[in-house]
């Protein structure tokens, strides 16, 4: 069942940093020389990438759904308990990251300015020459479907529905491993080109480079307490994870989307893990409802802006309730781009009073924050997945303990 990815988790150290590498490279080149390229060659570019991403976002949902059966199907009883336990530290963690994103920026609002910078876009926008109309299957419905198939699996044992799952996941795995990963660097090359393309990036860091570089801190530093923690503190063991997790990072960057970037952070949790089923279960659930990147990011952005148009932060009290809300409004967001922005505003809206022109400043400011939130929502899901790891050996010892109790009993 894990063949391929027992084949991918042992690759050559060269072949890991040959992705690492390449998705540098490519990064560099588009921002250092994507204005020496023609418009047609960049809408050809971007057409390709545009593609190649509805193909995968109408086939992830049939993807990912061997992955949550099998774990589920696996891990038996303590099946259920540990998708109760990611969900509830979801929950805590992206409620942490909102409360932190406050302290931030008390922190900082007396050190820091902003100098509104009027964003203009190229005339010439690129686009893409076609676009496919596929039907649009909601991903956590499959997720439920193989949640709710896999448990019953676990209870009531069919030896021909394990074979066909056994075989779905191995096509699933070959998709990634042989068609996907080859072509990532193709993939994000069209993205890349129009993130450079629309906007003035140098021009827009200069106006709001302070709050950015906190916000970068701040994320980092947040984020890295996840493998930290994950690593039971030993801090070679966190930075070693880090490092393996940034393929999954420049993808994200690229793409704007935490859920195409799925094969690739699946493949960065079997390299930090080493325990698949665990991978297989946590990954796919926490793909869309766990951004913590963007819930620090967007927190200090529309706190920022909050304080320099008021000169006051809102009252910390109203503000956990806001927190406490929005917390929940994330598990209904859709990892693509600008999702989570759609998500804040109404919020921001009827809580604290925000006024068209902030909300159009927030807007526009996190449009070009979104691939780095992105990245980071996906660096934290690649170490909150260690956490899990981790909380997974205590339940089996927890389990095994108890068994182990219950056969003395019957002696």
């Amino acid at each position: 069942m894990a063949k391929i990815k027992r084949l991918l988790s042992k690759e050559s150290p060269l072949r890991q940093y040959w992705m690492l590498v390449s998705l540098a490279l490519i990064v560099l080149g588009t921002f250092f020389f994507w204005q020496d390229l023609s418009i047609n060659l960049k809408n050809i570019l971007f057409t390709l990438s545009t593609v190649l991403k509805n193909i995968l976002v109408f086939l992830l949902p049939f993807l990912v759904l061997p992955y949550i059966f099998n774990s589920l199907s696996d891990l038996k009883d303590q099946g259920a308990l540990l998708i109760v336990l990611i969900l509830v530290g979801v929950a805590i963690s992206t409620f942490a990251a909102i409360i932190y994103g406050y302290g931030v920026v008390k922190l900082i609002t007396t050190y820091i300015s902003i100098k509104p910078y009027a964003i203009n876009l190229d005339q010439d926008q690129i686009f893409s020459y076609i676009n496919l109309n596929l039907p649009s299957i909601p991903v956590e419905l499959m997720l439920a479907i193989g949640a709710i198939a896999g448990i019953i699996q676990s209870h009531k044992p069919n030896k021909k529905v394990q074979r066909f799952f056994v075989k779905y996941q191995y096509a699933s795995d070959f998709f990634f491993a042989k068609m996907f990963t080859p072509i990532l660097p193709l993939y994000i090359l069209g993205f890349l080109m129009k993130i450079a393309h629309d906007g003035d990036f140098g021009a827009i860091f200069h106006s709001f480079k302070n709050l950015f570089l906190c916000m970068i801190a701040a994320q980092i530093i947040y984020i890295f307490g996840y493998f930290l923690i994950g690593c039971t503190g030993f801090v070679n063991r966190a930075l070693r994870a880090f490092k393996n997790s940034l393929p999954a990072f420049i993808t994200g960057f690229s793409s704007i989307s935490s859920m195409v970037t799925l094969p690739v952070t699946l493949q960065v949790a079997y390299e930090n893990t080493k325990n698949f089923k665990i991978a297989d279960l946590t990954i796919p659930t926490t793909v869309n409802c766990h951004a913590v990147g963007d819930a620090i990011g967007l927190t200090i952005l529309s706190l920022s802006v909050y304080y320099f148009t008021n000169g006051s932060l809102p009252d910390f009290s109203t503000f956990v309730v806001f927190a406490g809300i929005l917390t929940l409004a994330q598990f209904g967001a859709v990892s693509v781009a600008g999702g989570s922005v759609i998500i804040i505003v109404p919020y921001l809206q009827k809580t604290f009073g925000f006024t068209p022109e902030m909300i159009g400043l927030i807007t526009a400011i996190s449009v070009f924050i979104e691939p780095w939130g992105t990245g980071c929502n996906i660096l934290g899901n690649s170490g909150y997945v260690i956490i899990v790891e981790r909380v997974n050996r205590f339940i089996k010892k927890f389990f095994k303990k108890h068994k182990k109790n219950l056969s003395k009993e019957s002696l």
